[in-house]
């Protein structure tokens, strides 16, 4: 794919991009169990949203600490490398202190997103 066209596609793909993140940073998804239900949501979600653009196989499992992990598979043509995408669908405890915007928003600037877990 040229170059010009692989850029094309990818700015034609952030809207969804930036409505899936949005939708991830407002999940008050905390890891000290203080928001079960939150997070609980964030992983009804993940599921979907994964199974939503073609990911096979989407399971949400229990793991040996409660949480819950989120997988799932893509083929990619004969003889391909295999890909592995990790994220954690859970965050640390936050306050709004030391915040420039809320943190369960995700808010661009300066052509940056900033919200709670964003980045990861």
């Amino acid at each position: 794919m040229a170059q010009d066209a692989l850029h094309e596609q990818i700015k034609s793909l952030m809207p969804q991009a930036w409505e899936d993140l949005t939708r991830a940073v407002s999940f008050r998804s905390v890891a000290d169990g203080s928001e079960p239900e939150e997070c609980e949501r964030m992983v009804e979600w993940t599921v979907d949203a994964l199974s939503g653009v073609g990911v096979r196989d989407v399971r949400a499992y229990e793991t040996a600490d409660g949480s819950k992990t989120v997988t799932g598979q893509v083929t990619g043509p004969p003889g391909a490398p295999t890909v592995l995408l990790y994220f954690h669908h859970d965050v640390q405890p936050a306050s709004d202190e030391g915040w420039e915007s809320p943190p369960w928003k995700l808010t661009t600037r300066n052509d940056r997103w900033y919200g709670r877990g964003a980045a990861d």
